[in-house]
């Protein structure tokens, strides 16, 4: 299997989804993500901050917990 080439890293999630599919990216006691559940999951929350006024070159800061929803 060829992984696809990422361009920049917003494009990451979306290319091991495509290449990766229903395999677990990530898992904890409590949690299991696919590559697919995750790159949903990371758009959906690239939705919600342009939504919120987050634009490129703005810095936003992350608070949270060491678990998978951090890696989103």
């Amino acid at each position: 299997m060829q992984i696809p080439r990422v361009v920049h890293l917003g494009s990451l999630s979306g290319c091991l989804a495509a290449a990766h599919g229903r395999l677990w990216a990530l898992a904890d006691v409590h949690t299991r993500l696919s590559f697919v559940d995750l790159d949903d999951r990371v758009r959906a929350c690239a939705r919600r901050l342009a939504d919120s006024g987050v634009a490129a070159g703005v810095h936003v800061g992350l608070l949270a917990a060491n678990s998978p929803e951090w890696m989103v």
